[in-house]
């Protein structure tokens, strides 16, 4: 047979010689790269089976390395293939032992991009132990001997006559109970043997009464005498006529009118419609019928895109096809709550399997202003209580004689701090009024002169004109803190030495 080039669907012979030839193919080289510069991809066995693979640095048709590329870059063939212009641009494949999936073609890509042109591969396969022709056998059923036919690819013109003592050759038949009758010129694509039929008068009057008997209807029996009056008899052929008819939907009889025959019928074509629609199930199943006088040929239906997803269905429940994520809301519960601070913040929490729409914080009865700091705002309210000191009266006698001395102005001056608050308060010159101080648990005292001088002396006693607290003479000091646990007066008292 001649090369054939490889198509999908393509039923490879089981051979011993398989060629398969890239004659005429740009870039052999490259055909292992499927979709690729030079690409070529050949599968069959539902794609199982690759024809074209690489193996390290061999190229390899059916498992055959045809051409090498390595590390080194060394291009070449294996002898003795070569490329589309060489000698052997082909390798000749044993698919004998093959079954049919795997010589059947399933994917065949023969086209990529070679210098910005599309270039199609044409590869052929051919099987080099087919026949070139078939054998033509005669059997002559008694007649005489017709030699066979070799290599033949059609029966011949005219064919032969055999003849046969006492018959009349009718015609050769391609089966021994004469079905098809041969004819000179018809092709053939295997061995064949034909088959002679003879008439003799016998078979020619048997031919005959069957024949009548065929289109009486009966099955007596019919002397030759008779053929010529029962040919007679046999009515003639009838007037022919075609019918049309709609289709319905129970079986009906389509009949000749009288005296005549049907040569056709013709059933028209039932309408057909597609339809498209999605369902509405509110009110249970829906039933889509076919427009009235026509047939559905198929019916889509739609999907509801926006709303018929995961996030809409409930979770665990399965809604044609479309597993749910949505988790049921929980039931709604109020809470009221006081908090107890004492320990830090307070979390309120819904009860099990519910979630609160509601929380009511309860007002401490306490939280007022009067109960608050004066200046603090607690849960927004502001205080406006003063805070009560604890501590005791403290006197500060200035009415000693000693300070109407003409010098006491070289005192700069005298200020004193209770409580530790960092407050110095100075006491305002001429040091005539005494000064009391209420809810006072520390103090301290601080003086200073105008200038250095040792003639000045400042005294502050428990007693008038006692220096048992401390005394100044110079410069300026500064007490230690007095703790405070009583009711108490001190003495200030000043001397100067002229």
């Amino acid at each position: 047979m001649a090369a054939k080039i490889f198509e999908v669907n393509d039923i490879l012979p089981a051979t011993t010689q398989l060629r398969i030839s890239w004659a005429g193919i740009i870039g052999m080289e490259y055909l292992p790269y499927p979709g690729q510069f030079y690409g070529c991809d050949l599968k069959s066995n539902n794609n199982s089976f690759v024809f074209f693979s690489i193996s390290g640095d061999d190229y390899t048709l059916c498992g055959i390395p045809y051409y090498n590329y390595d590390s080194s870059h060394t291009i070449g063939f294996y002898s003795p293939y070569t490329d589309t212009n060489g000698i052997h641009p082909y390798m000749d494949i044993d698919t004998s032992d093959w079954d049919l999936e795997k010589r059947t073609i399933s994917s065949y890509e023969n086209s990529d991009i070679f210098n910005g042109q599309i270039v199609t591969f044409n590869l052929s396969w051919e099987d080099l132990n087919a026949p070139t022709g078939y054998t033509i056998t005669f059997n002559s059923n008694g007649g005489t001997t017709i030699s066979d036919i070799e290599e033949a690819t059609e029966l011949p013109t005219p064919l032969p006559t055999p003849t046969k003592s006492g018959y009349t050759f009718v015609a050769w038949y391609y089966e021994s109970n004469f079905q098809t009758r041969a004819k000179a010129g018809d092709t053939i694509e295997s061995n064949v043997t034909l088959y002679a039929k003879w008439h003799n008068l016998g078979s020619l009057f048997t031919e005959i009464a069957d024949a009548i008997r065929s289109k009486d209807g009966t099955s007596e029996n019919i002397r030759d005498v008779d053929f010529g009056e029962r040919v007679k008899q046999i009515q003639g052929a009838k007037e022919e006529q075609t019918k049309i008819v709609s289709p319905t939907t129970s079986s009906q009889d389509v009949l000749p009118d009288a005296n005549k025959v049907l040569s056709k019928v013709t059933v028209n074509a039932i309408p057909t419609e597609t339809k498209s629609q999605q369902p509405n199930l509110s009110s249970g199943n829906q039933t889509i019928n076919a427009t009235s006088g026509k047939f559905m040929t198929s019916f889509t239906i739609t999907k509801d895109t926006v709303n018929h997803i995961a996030s809409n269905i409930r979770s665990g429940k399965t809604l044609y096809g479309v597993a749910g994520n949505l988790q049921p809301a929980k039931e709604e519960e109020t809470k009221t709550v006081t908090p107890d601070f004492s320990s830090g913040n307070e979390v309120v929490t819904p009860t099990s399997g519910k979630v609160m729409s509601q929380v009511t914080i309860n007002k401490d009865s306490n939280l007022i202003p009067e109960n608050i700091k004066a200046g603090v705002t607690i849960f927004g309210v502001t205080g406006t209580l003063e805070p009560t000191l604890s501590g005791y009266t403290v006197t500060l006698d200035f009415n000693s004689s000693s300070w109407t001395l003409a010098n006491n102005q070289d005192v700069e001056v005298i200020k004193y701090m209770i409580n530790s608050n960092n407050n110095w308060i100075i006491i305002e010159y001429p040091y005539t009024t005494n000064l009391v101080l209420n809810n006072v648990t520390s103090i301290k005292f601080y003086c200073k002169f105008d200038f250095i001088t040792y003639a000045s002396k400042i005294y502050i006693g428990t007693t008038p004109n006692n220096n048992d607290i401390f005394s100044y003479n110079h410069g300026h000091y500064e007490s230690d803190t007095i703790n405070i646990t009583e009711n108490i007066t001190f003495y200030f008292s000043y001397d100067y030495d002229d």
